[in-house]
C-alpha cells in the first residue's frame, strides 16, 4: 500500500493537481493499492474541482475545526506521559485560558 500525505495542498499548482488526480484516478481504475491523504483551506475543494471536473467526487473533504480546551489538553498531555514528562498545570491552564473565550 501507498499513502501519499500532503499538506496545504491549496498551494498545489492547478496543473501539477490535475496530473495528481488523473494519476490517483488510473492508480483506482486500476484497483492499486495507492492513496491520498491531504490537508488544506477551505478554497481546497473549489481547487480540486478546477483542476479536474470530476475529482470532487473521488474525494471526501471532511472539514476539522479546532480542538475543545480538554482535547487540546489530552492532545498534550498523552503523548509527553507516555514519554514520562508532565506539563505544569498552570502552563496547560494559561494555554487554555487563551484559547477558552
Amino acid at each position: 500500500m501507498l499513502v501519499l500525505f500532503i499538506d496545504e495542498l491549496q498551494y498545489v499548482e492547478e496543473r501539477q493537481l490535475g496530473a495528481l488526480i488523473t494519476a490517483l484516478h488510473r492508480a483506482a481504475q486500476r484497483r492499486l493499492p495507492v492513496t491520498l491523504i491531504g490537508s488544506g483551506l477551505p478554497q481546497l475543494v473549489g481547487h480540486v474541482g478546477s483542476a479536474k471536473s470530476y475529482a470532487e467526487r473521488m474525494f471526501s473533504f471532511p472539514e476539522v475545526g479546532p480542538l475543545s480546551g480538554e482535547a487540546a489538553r489530552k492532545a498534550l498531555e498523552a503523548p509527553a506521559a507516555r514519554l514520562g514528562v508532565k506539563y505544569a498545570g498552570e502552563a496547560l491552564d494559561e494555554d487554555q485560558e487563551r484559547h477558552d473565550p
